[in-house]
């Protein structure tokens, strides 16, 4: 098989994912051996560390095809089920980005991922929520890269209940309400 004709993650069929890869709970392995640090057998990829803006650091694995990196999830997909349709990507079920057995993977819109996402730290108040300088409550949700203002309240438990109802209403089994 002649991987030089590796171009873009288009390019990645399950055909040649399988030659080059073992799955096995949640891992891959090389199938072959391509190089000094991909023995047959071996595990496949590494492990970096990724800084989202304001978002907590969490951790990714990425292979090497051909001197392209691709996301771990994503391969592992492909492998599984064919070619990710255009729009979507590879969410983690349970938010742990180091997870990636094939039933913790879902397909997901940019939209859809974000609002499963782990909360980004804002103090000590539930997500969606926070405190205003008045000492009240305000929440808010974002759907489709709108914000929608939920109301402002004199509790942080009825604006992280404004949150939850939203979420669900918003997001459906994406909705991460912890």
């Amino acid at each position: 098989m002649d991987l030089s004709e590796i171009q873009s993650e288009s390019d990645l069929t399950q055909e040649l994912l399988s030659y080059l890869y073992i799955y096995e709970d949640g891992c891959l392995f090389n199938a072959i051996h391509r190089a000094s640090n991909s023995r047959q057998f071996s595990r496949a990829g590494f492990t970096i560390t990724i800084k989202n803006g304001n978002a907590k650091e969490y951790l990714m694995r990425k292979l090497n095809v051909n001197n392209k990196h691709y996301v771990e999830a994503r391969v592992i997909w492909i492998l599984h089920f064919g070619a990710i349709p255009y729009g979507f990507e590879v969410d983690h079920i349970d938010g742990d980005s180091l997870n990636n057995r094939i039933e913790n993977l879902r397909l997901a819109t940019r939209s859809s991922n974000m609002a499963n996402m782990n909360t980004i730290s804002n103090g000590n108040y539930l997500k969606g929520v926070y405190k205003r300088n008045s000492g009240k409550f305000s929440a808010q949700i974002t759907c489709n890269g709108v914000k929608h203002h939920l109301g402002t309240f004199d509790s942080e438990l009825e604006a992280g209940k404004a949150y939850l109802e939203a979420a669900v209403a918003l997001h459906g089994d994406f909705a991460k309400i912890k």
